[in-house]
């Protein structure tokens, strides 16, 4: 599979920001990379669609302190677990609310 061009340093930034300052800054990237006769790469950038509030939430919390991302997916397992747990009907799911673990620190 072929892969387009690797997204410059400044693009990644991008996701460091305000949601609300995503398009304007990605915009101005574009812009930037295109009079820079980066046409490819400006395209690409270009195309980076806005994160959600949660994914901005998440990506921000990583960035202040990665070790929170395992808290984070170790919490997801337990609760999907206990989601295919109360799916099938079976006893067990007050797992979740015996053992209250906090991400957020």
């Amino acid at each position: 599979m072929a892969t387009g061009p690797e997204l410059p340093p400044d693009a990644r930034a991008l996701y460091a920001l305000a949601p609300e300052d995503f398009i304007p800054a990605r915009d101005t990237l574009a812009k930037r990379l295109q009079a820079d006769d980066q046409r490819e790469t400006a395209a690409v950038v270009k195309k980076l669609r806005r994160p959600t509030v949660a994914a901005w939430a998440v990506d921000q919390a990583a960035r202040a302190d990665p070790s929170m991302l395992d808290d984070l997916l170790s919490a997801g397992e337990r609760l999907a677990g206990a989601q295919r747990l109360a799916m099938s009907g079976k006893r067990g799911t007050d797992d979740m609310r015996k053992r209250p673990t906090s991400v957020a620190r």
